[in-house]
């Protein structure tokens, strides 16, 4: 979604007008809202670095032509969870759902064991 702008108007949105973007969009309440504005501030900055990256291409200043981020269209993707959003309950790590997805499931978090080592 993000790098349909860096092409129509030639020019990066700031991570802000990404995060905002992404609010009238019904996938976002899927997700905790953190962790979608965590993933959207990710995106910002990697397209921020290949327009830097770029810059610098087209000067001559680097021998490697930059490539956009390339992201999975399917499959696993890294989601990251702040840790104010992460809370320990009985030697398990809570992790919370979207609002949209305790509607529709009834479902607002799961738990994972914590690690042994």
């Amino acid at each position: 979604m993000a790098d349909k702008y860096i092409f129509k108007i030639g020019n990066l949105i700031n991570k802000f007008d990404l995060i905002h973007e992404y609010k009238n969009n019904q996938h976002y309440h899927v997700f905790y809202s953190q962790v979608v504005q965590q993933s959207s501030i990710s995106v910002a900055e990697a397209l921020k670095s290949f327009k830097t990256l770029d810059k610098k291409y087209k000067r001559g200043q680097l021998t490697y032509k930059p490539r956009l981020p390339k992201y999975r269209k399917s499959g696993l993707a890294l989601v990251t969870y702040p840790k104010q959003a992460l809370k320990l309950v009985e030697n398990r790590i809570r992790v919370p759902l979207g609002n949209t997805v305790k509607r529709w499931f009834n479902i607002s978090d799961f738990c994972l064991k914590m690690p042994s080592n």
